[in-house]
């Protein structure tokens, strides 16, 4: 994908509108140490000769590429992020003479990288999740098992969600019509069959369809 120019780009990306991400950590720049962007809004500086029209400069490009979504991004200190000056310029520079950095001047203030990709607009709750497992995931995990870790949690959360509403349907329904119903420990006893019990009300009372087409027949 070419590399386009951004004229007059704002550098300050679109942030998530959600609580505040404060309580996770600050950098020394008292900036949040997480944050949640707009990935399109997300960009960083290039240089090197264009195709476009030749002139050797800087610009300002999308960092996510066509990426459209919801990325959660942490900051890291410059060492970390780029080593030192001295060992960045020696990677990044121009082969044309130029003088000029592909990536751009050395990220003195520390730089945000990407952690997370969400796959629609993150709820609070969605964000903090994810921040945690990275937090607190195992060292020895890349970033590629963290990411595939919060996706399990999350998978697995909505998992026992659904299962947890399918034991409150069984539940309810056997209540109506299986050995659950308060009387069918009684009727065991007798020997009569759950099958066999029979319930005096109508299908009006249970405000249930009726007529021939319909699952209930009126009556009693």
């Amino acid at each position: 994908m070419a590399l386009t120019s951004i004229i007059g780009a704002d550098k300050k990306p679109n942030l998530w509108v959600g609580s505040s991400l404060r309580h996770f950590g600050t950098n020394p720049y008292d900036e949040n140490l997480w944050r949640v962007v707009w990935a399109p809004s997300r960009v960083h500086m290039i240089g090197g000769k264009w195709g476009d029209n030749g002139q050797v400069e800087y610009r300002w490009v999308p960092r996510y590429g066509g990426k459209e979504s919801w990325i959660l991004e942490k900051w890291v200190d410059a060492i970390t992020y780029a080593g030192t000056p001295e060992a960045w310029e020696i990677t990044n520079k121009c082969p044309n003479g130029s003088g000029l950095l592909t990536c751009g001047p050395y990220p003195y203030r520390g730089e945000y990288e990407e952690c997370f990709t969400f796959p629609a607009y993150p709820s609070t709750g969605a964000v903090e999740r994810v921040i945690n497992w990275i937090r607190w995931g195992k060292e020895n995990l890349n970033l590629a098992d963290h990411r595939y870790a919060a996706e399990e949690a999350e998978m697995q959360r909505r998992k026992a969600q659904r299962q947890r509403i399918h034991d409150i349907w069984d539940d309810k329904r056997l209540a109506f019509g299986g050995n659950a119903y308060s009387d069918g420990k009684k009727r065991k006893q007798s020997g009569e069959l759950a099958e066999d019990i029979k319930f005096r009300v109508t299908a009006d009372q249970l405000e249930k369809p009726v007529g021939d087409n319909k699952f209930f027949q009126s009556g009693a």
